[in-house]
């Protein structure tokens, strides 16, 4: 679940940076313990690459790390 690629992205920045993400499959990564805190080369978290892509409140308060 937590598998990075070359740039260091994890499955969970992956889908956030999706131009139209899927709340049901971030919810089944989040219960796989995907880590929400994770950050890439480019030091962005799933939660800072949702908020560029002005996706809705519940997808961000969804992706806050605990």
């Amino acid at each position: 679940m937590n598998a990075l690629t070359k740039n260091g992205d994890s499955p969970l920045t992956l889908l956030a940076a999706q131009k139209k993400q899927d709340i049901s499959l971030l919810r089944i990564m989040l219960d796989l313990n995907a880590k929400r805190e994770h950050e890439n080369n480019d030091c962005m978290r799933a939660v800072d690459l949702v908020r560029q892509k002005k996706s809705k409140n519940e997808i961000i308060k969804l992706l806050r790390p605990v």
